[in-house]
């Protein structure tokens, strides 16, 4: 015979006694141990609730089982919603990043164009640490891609630096802002000759200028420098280490008078050093001097100038 799969209202009674009393036995059965006289009375009562436990049990099962799917449906719901949001938020950084190399790569090649420089981009995938006093980068391409030391790197802004060392597959990089760089440069328009030095940092003026700095030393003391002055490459022979026109900066804080010993300044360069990512290697120099052909249109920022100091009224 076929047991019932409900238990009848009239039974709720009887099954709550029996539970009831299962439980004092069960105590009882316990505090006796081994051998109790209870143990026949305790399986007897067992047996009677059994039935009714199983048509507990086949009511709740299907109640039980509705709620475990919606649980796991919910579960996954929510990994696939996770998953997605992943996966959108990585398209999107993705994108400003790629965004943002395709507009380095644009720039870079309308200057090579413009110059008629032929250059390998490249890409930087190491710097310097901070700890260091050198400043130099590693870029992904090295002697198996043509590139050599002393070879000319810059980027749609301006000047970089030089190659400094390759292997097969890497080359490091001088920046111009490394203590030992020095290149020679001309202020377009008039054509002065000066020297541009790395390792200048000027911490009274760096938050003000928003850049690392160089130094600048006009060669003739008797020729005119002032402040906006636009510096470029002069050129060495053969296009190497640094081939002709390439804009270095602008020449800020300038000391020395007409006819000073020295005639000196602050150049701010083109370059943002802090964000270096997509470089070109010029691996053959123009046949003929851009001369001021790259010369930007915009410069970078004029520092603010100091307030003047308010007068106390007595």
């Amino acid at each position: 015979m076929r047991r019932s799969d409900t238990v009848r209202p009239g039974n709720r009674l009887l099954l709550v006694l029996l539970v009831l009393t299962a439980i004092v036995l069960i105590n009882l059965d316990v505090r006796l141990g081994a051998g109790s006289p209870l143990d026949d009375l305790r399986q007897t009562v067992a047996g009677a609730i059994a039935p009714a436990q199983d048509g507990l049990g086949v009511l709740a099962q299907p109640v039980l089982g509705l709620a475990g799917d919606r649980a796991a449906t919910r579960d996954a719901r929510v990994e696939d919603l996770e998953a997605e949001v992943a996966r959108l938020q990585s398209q999107v950084r993705t994108g400003a990043v790629d965004r943002g190399r395709v507009a380095q790569l644009d720039s870079l090649l309308r200057v090579a164009t413009a110059a008629q420089f032929a250059t390998l981009p490249a890409q930087v995938v190491a710097v310097s640490p901070a700890e260091l006093s050198e400043r130099t980068v590693v870029i992904d391409v090295g002697s198996a891609d043509g590139i050599a030391a002393d070879m000319t790197v810059l980027n749609g802004d301006g000047l970089v630096g030089r190659v400094l060392s390759v292997t097969a597959s890497t080359a490091t990089v001088q920046l111009l802002l490394d203590p030992a760089a020095q290149v020679g440069v001309r202020m377009a328009g008039s054509g002065q000759l000066g020297l541009a030095r790395g390792g200048q940092v000027v911490p009274d003026r760096r938050d003000v200028l928003g850049s690392d700095v160089l130094g600048f030393e006009l060669l003739d003391r008797l020729e005119p420098m002032v402040d906006g002055d636009v510096v470029v490459t002069f050129g060495s022979p053969g296009g190497r280490p640094f081939v002709p026109g390439v804009p270095v900066g602008v020449l800020r804080d300038v000391a020395g008078g007409y006819g000073a010993t020295a005639r000196i300044a602050t150049l701010v360069p083109y370059v943002d050093f802090s964000s270096l990512d997509l470089v070109g290697v010029v691996v053959e120099p123009p046949r003929t001097d851009p001369r001021d052909l790259l010369v930007p249109v915009t410069s970078p920022p004029v520092p603010a100038p100091e307030p003047a100091a308010t007068p106390v009224v007595p």
